[in-house]
């Protein structure tokens, strides 16, 4: 699964390049209502304060937080005292995923910090597209499909078994 932030709705951008000598595309189309989804849970989180705020995902922007923002927010003494911009946290993440001797432990590396810091997920992915995206795309997902219970780290959307949920699909989407 390939998840890109950044893109506006209704814009479609092909990716693509070479690794390890083989072509790498990507189409990216943005879903309208996975948008308006996301802006309302974000609108939502804008309420959060403290832990709380930080438990978000797409609120939480970490240390990254300026110091106005900690004092306004009730985040003073929830994070360490010096604050570090997104972009240095990118390099540092960067640096730290490419010390990863296989490409399932980046992707559970990632999926860590798509858990606690969407924007800092997409930054890191967006600035280094083609490196990550045998990471976050094929063939890692499928590896990662196959030992989902050694990677399982939270629920980050919904699954559906034919057995379990037969002629209730309507019912259980309803849950989300």
């Amino acid at each position: 699964m390939l998840f890109v932030g950044s893109i506006k709705a209704g814009s479609v951008n092909c990716l693509s390049g070479l690794r390890g000598g083989r072509r790498v595309e990507a189409l990216i189309k943005p879903i309208r209502s996975c948008q308006y989804r996301r802006s309302s849970m974000t609108m939502m989180s804008m309420n959060k304060r403290g832990h709380e705020l930080l438990k978000e995902p797409s609120a939480n922007k970490g240390t990254a937080f300026t110091e106005g923002e900690r004092a306004s927010k009730g985040l003073d003494g929830l994070l360490p005292p010096r604050v570090v911009s997104q972009d240095t946290q990118v390099q540092r993440h960067i640096e730290y995923i490419r010390h990863f001797d296989n490409m399932l432990d980046k992707y559970v590396y990632l999926m860590g910090i798509l858990g606690r810091n969407e924007k800092l997920f997409f930054q890191i992915v967006m600035s280094n597209l083609m490196e990550l995206m045998p990471v976050i795309y094929t063939p890692t997902v499928g590896e990662a499909c196959q030992k989902f219970g050694k990677v399982f780290g939270g629920a980050r959307g919904m699954w559906l078994s034919i057995k379990q949920h037969k002629g209730k699909i309507r019912e259980t989407l309803q849950n989300w």
